[in-house]
Formats: C-alpha cells, structure tokens, sequence
C-alpha cells in the first residue's frame, strides 16, 4: 500500500541466520514537497493547490487581507500598472495605493486606486460591521481620494478613507497632516464598532483631540467612530528602530514588536533579557492591556507577525538568533536567522514554538487562523526546516513559502508559492468558504494567490 514495500532475505550458506532485508520500505511522514502515499495509509496526502489571481507589471507590496461574509478585500500599493480580472489600474506617479474586493473564488467584484506623484506606500484594510470597508495608508505628497484633496504636513502622513463594500465608492476622508513622521501599523474594528488605527508617531500629530507630543518614536492606538470622528489616541510603546504589527480578533487585539531596555506598554516596565527581544502584547477591546511577555536570550529576537485565534489565544510570529525559550518546556535553537510561530493562552502562557530554520535566514511575515491549525507565510533561502518536512529554496535567492500547522504547532504541509524565483509572502487570511488567500511581491511584481488549504 502506497509507497511501502516487503523486502526478502536468503538463508545463510550455514543454515544458521539470514541475510539483511532487502528492498524494505517502512511508513514514513508525508510531505506536500512530494505528495505520494509515504506513510502507507492508502490515501495520498491533501496537498494545496496554487492560483494566481492578480499581478502588477511594476514594483508593488505591502498588500493587506481582510475577510467580508463574500470573500475578501486586500490593498497594496503599486506602481505602472495593476490588473485585477477586468479591472486595470494606473498610478499617477511613484507608489499609488489600490483596493480591490474579490469573492470566495478570486474573482475581482470592484477595484480602486489613489496616490500622490511621490512614493506612497503602507496600507491596511477593515471591514466594518456594516459591510463597508476602512483603509488606512500612508502618504508623502498632495493627493485626491474620491473627490476629496487631501493635504500634506511635509514628511510622512496617514490618511483613512471609507469605502462602500458593495461598489468600492468612497463615503468619506480623513487625513492627519502633521509635519512630523507618521506611519500605519495597522487597522481593524473593535467589538463595538469604532475603528482602532495602530500607528507609528514620532514629534507632534494632532489625532483630532488636540496636539499629541512624543519622543522619539511611539506605537499611538487611535479610536475613530465610523464616521471617522475622534474617540481617543493612546501612547503605547517605543518603536525607534524596530518593526511592528497588530492583529484583532475576538476579545480586542494583541501587538508585536521589540524590547529594547526598558518599556511600558501598559502592563507596567518590562526588561530585555538581551540587546532585542521579541514582544507580546494582549489588550481587550477597550485597548487596557491584559497581559505583555518578552522572550529571547542574550542575541537578538523580534516580533513581526500576529493574529488571535478563534479561542482567544495569540498567535505571534518573528525571528530569532541563539535560544528561545517561551518557557513551555521545548526551547528552540537556531544556527543563525531563523523564524518562530508561537501560541500564547488567555492568560499569556505558551502552549507551543515552532521553529522555521533554513539554511541561509528565514523570516515571518504572516498568520492566520485555520479553525485550529495555523496557516504561516514568509521567505526563506536554502534548505527550510519544519518539523519533520524539509522544502529547498536554495536556488535563486529569497523565495516565498507558505505552511499549515496543527492544533499543536506540528507542520501538516510546507510549500513554495509565487511560481517560485525571487518572492516574498507578506499577508494570508482564510475566508468564509476554508479558502486561503495570500499576497506578496516577486520579480515579476505583486501577486495574490488562492489555494484550497
């Protein structure tokens, strides 16, 4: 059955014994790698199936998912051209942002586009409990969203633009000018509506409560009602030369990011064990904190993914050099560059670590829950290491991967994606059919696929 075999042995020429078996082949795990009956069941394994359902013809990125009850609303930000099924967009300069809604299958239902002349880049997508849709980006010149001019402080601003989820029509703007940096993390919806905006601040932004001073660079939570009036900005942690990102779901959201010394981010001050480690934080939905970790050794450990489980539990991606222990009993070790996915419980305890090592360096960019398992895309260069499922991206250069793991961190699948050749995947999420969407950038430019997981 399947791959296994029976071997033979002979008598020896004594009568006495025989010689070793030949021609044995014992059950071993499947690999999507190469997906035959190895584990001799008599049912080969439920491998992915790949689909390209949009590209860009310049350099594109940054795009970002989020799930309506029909499928899908991602953005990015392109350059040239970008074709999504018969929709064709053009950017008026540098970097223009996009917007497109696709059903369960794929298939493009409206797209839209704004930018200035100069290189905008950052955007993040919500869906609001209303169907319509929140897009949050950045910006670096004057602009028109709609019919709406938007201004420009002078540096980098935020602007957030609400669009209609049934024709992608523009209901309303608001852009923060400031002539200071600013830059989104993130967006999504809290349980009772308001729109909570993650953001990088550094100087003086007016938020719409009045001037909001900071040194040097913060992680701002802002509240905005829908029809994008101020509710309230809060000051969280230090971001100056690390990365960052949030995630909501069920009970309100979780961040991830660096420590650095000493910071609050409101669980009261917290203490790198070395020159970075990788942070978690949970809050619940009126944004008071719940519970924050920081994990790593004496080498460097960064947090750059996240996303909360349909329990409740965080799930929380970065990178890793030396020993990370979560303190769960399984530390895992790495040679040098590699990612971690992790699951923290209600109460901030790890259940499990999975480590993501390749022979080069790999990295973590993005989580999704899959009614229980847990969908990982990143990049990676040579020979990736999952658990028992090993997958070769040693020819040319970085390459996208995506994996599946169980309920307990154990890989079920390990596989390549963008066609392969220089790629990265930054964003997944799993829609309301079980369908699995991703997005990234390759060689050729910005893509989004679709696999039936």
């Amino acid at each position: 059955m399947g791959t296994c075999a029976a071997g033979t042995q002979q008598c020896t020429d004594d009568g006495l014994g025989f010689t070793p078996c030949v021609g044995q082949v014992l059950p071993d795990t499947e690999s999507c790698a190469d997906p035959v009956d190895t584990n001799c069941d008599g049912v080969s394994p439920t491998c992915p199936s790949w689909t390209t359902i949009g590209v860009s013809s310049g350099n594109a990125g940054g795009a970002a998912l989020v799930t309506t009850p029909g499928g899908v609303v991602v953005s990015g930000y392109f350059a040239g051209t970008m074709t999504l099924g018969g929709f064709q967009l053009t950017s008026n300069g540098g970097f223009d942002h996009f917007v497109a809604a696709l059903d369960n299958t794929g298939q493009p239902i409206w797209a839209t586009s704004w930018g200035s002349i100069e290189y905008d880049y950052s955007s993040h997508v919500a869906a609001l409990p209303s169907g319509d849709i929140v897009v949050a980006t950045g910006y670096r010149g004057p602009m028109q969203v709609g019919a709406k001019p938007v201004d420009f402080g002078g540096d980098h601003d935020v602007v957030v633009v609400l669009l209609s989820g049934a024709t992608g029509q523009v209901q309303a703007v608001k852009a923060f000018p400031a002539p200071d940096f600013q830059g989104i993390t993130n967006v999504g919806v809290s349980a009772t509506g308001e729109i909570i905006l993650l953001c990088a601040q550094e100087g003086t932004v007016d938020w719409g409560g009045g001037p909001l001073v900071v040194q040097g660079s913060r992680e701002v939570s802002i509240r905005l009602d829908q029809d994008l009036s101020f509710v309230s900005a809060t000051v969280l942690g230090n971001i100056d030369a690390v990365s960052t990102n949030g995630a909501f779901g069920a009970g309100g959201m979780a961040i991830v990011s660096s420590l650095q010394g000493t910071d609050d981010w409101g669980t009261g001050p917290l203490v790198s064990n070395g020159s970075m480690d990788a942070l978690t934080v949970r809050y619940d939905d009126s944004g008071a904190a719940l519970w924050g970790r920081h994990d790593g050794d004496a080498g460097l450990q960064e947090g750059t993914a996240a996303a909360i489980d349909a329990a409740g539990g965080v799930l929380a991606a970065g990178h890793y050099t030396g020993t990370f222990d979560l303190g769960n009993g399984t530390p895992v070790l790495s040679s040098g560059w590699a990612g971690y996915v992790a699951r923290f419980d209600a109460n901030g305890a790890a259940t499990w670590v999975t480590s993501f090592e390749s022979s080069n360096f790999t990295d973590v960019y993005g989580l999704a829950d899959a009614q229980g398992d847990t969908i990982v895309v990143g990049e990676a260069h040579g020979l990736l290491t999952v658990g028992a499922l090993t997958l070769d991206l040693s020819g040319g250069g970085i390459q996208a991967f995506a994996a599946r793991l169980d309920a307990t961190g154990a890989p079920i699948w390990l596989k390549a994606v963008a066609g392969g050749g220089v790629s990265t995947a930054y964003e997944v999420v799993v829609a309301s059919n079980g369908a699995v969407f991703m997005t990234g950038t390759s060689d050729a430019g910005a893509w989004i696929e679709l696999t039936s997981y």
